[in-house]
């Protein structure tokens, strides 16, 4: 799949959530070279402005399906940073006003994220059946 297209999905799933969620936010979205483990990630640049890094490699593999799953995972950290003060900084971990000190994936953030994740790819890929139909 070419990049452009890539980029494409990754802008729809961004509204899609954003349009959710009522967020009023910027995504930059790029690409570069991380862990293999890690598909993509978000930082804050400041409050309302993010960036979104999509791992070169999972790109280059990845299905339409993966991109929205994982785009949507990203956004709903998005968020969390803006509505539940999802707080990753060297002073803790922080959601909701609680220090998380468990488990990474355990998390609060991580499994309500990854829980969302085939929600949105479910309503993704039938807007996007409505949109052939219509």
């Amino acid at each position: 799949m070419k990049i452009k297209k890539q980029v494409k999905i990754i802008q729809d799933v961004i509204e899609m959530v954003s349009g959710y969620f009522n967020l009023d936010v910027e995504v930059k979205i790029s690409t570069g070279k991380m862990p293999y483990e890690n598909d993509a990630e978000t930082d804050i640049e400041c409050e309302g402005f993010y960036s979104m890094v999509f791992n070169s490699h999972f790109l280059r593999y990845a299905s339409e399906s993966d991109i929205v799953r994982i785009a949507a995972h990203e956004m709903v950290h998005i968020k969390q940073y803006e509505v539940d003060g999802l707080d990753l900084t060297d002073e803790g971990l922080f959601f909701k006003g609680v220090e998380w000190t468990g488990d990474y994936w355990f998390s609060p953030w991580e499994i309500e994220a990854r829980g969302y994740e085939l929600a949105f790819l479910s309503h993704y890929l039938e807007s996007e059946e409505n949109k052939e139909v219509g």
